[in-house]
């Protein structure tokens, strides 16, 4: 990837992130980059083209660091805390994408391009860390690891309270230690609420 390329999609997810989606428009950027309208042009036919670009580099790299640094031959406790671990650690130092996605998500998912990349490419990704994942589970209930129950309501049960403990450290506390989040978080899901 060509720096200037680097330098614009850096620029978008910094100003979609502030302003949204609706509010920036490709002069804007190249303007705050300094560069005229046909240079940017070259890279990014549309504002569309680029949002979407960005968020399908951070969906990659929130891929990359939480789905490709799992150990599937690890226990499942473990495997499950660094799951809690990687995702909150993500969120933390990716801020200001998680509040673009937050910002934008009723609004992108009605741009037609970027709906069908989501309903295409990114849900693929999803079902593979989810069957992925839904594997290891079935492995950890046939060993006595977690308790004999349907899957489909462990794994939602799991993967709903790393995104909302993730959502609400990053969105309305970050000021909390990451380290005792992400411990209070995996102790909920792994031994319930019940003392």
């Amino acid at each position: 990837m060509s720096n200037r390329r680097r330098e614009i999609l850096d620029k978008a997810s910094e100003m979609f992130s502030r302003w949204s989606y609706h509010k920036v428009s490709l002069e804007d950027i190249s303007s705050s980059l300094g560069i005229g309208k046909s240079t940017m042009y070259h890279y990014f036919r549309t504002k569309e083209e680029l949002f979407t670009e960005v968020i399908q580099e951070n969906m990659e790299k929130l891929l990359n660091h939480v789905y490709y640094s799992l150990d599937d031959t690890k226990p499942f406790a473990t495997q499950l805390k660094n799951l809690v671990y990687l995702t909150l650690q993500f969120f933390s130092e990716n801020r200001d994408v998680i509040l673009l996605l937050v910002r934008e998500k009723l609004d992108f998912v009605n741009i037609s391009t970027m709906k069908d990349e989501f309903e295409g490419k990114w849900k693929t990704y999803y079902d593979e860390f989810y069957n992925r994942f839904s594997s290891n589970l079935e492995k950890a209930k046939a060993n006595g690891e977690v308790l004999p129950v349907d899957t489909t309501l462990l794994l939602a049960n799991i993967f709903g309270t790393i995104i909302a403990v993730s959502l609400d450290y990053t969105l309305n506390h970050p000021e909390k230690d990451l380290k005792d989040i992400q411990e209070d978080c995996y102790r909920v899901i792994l031994k319930g609420i019940a003392v």
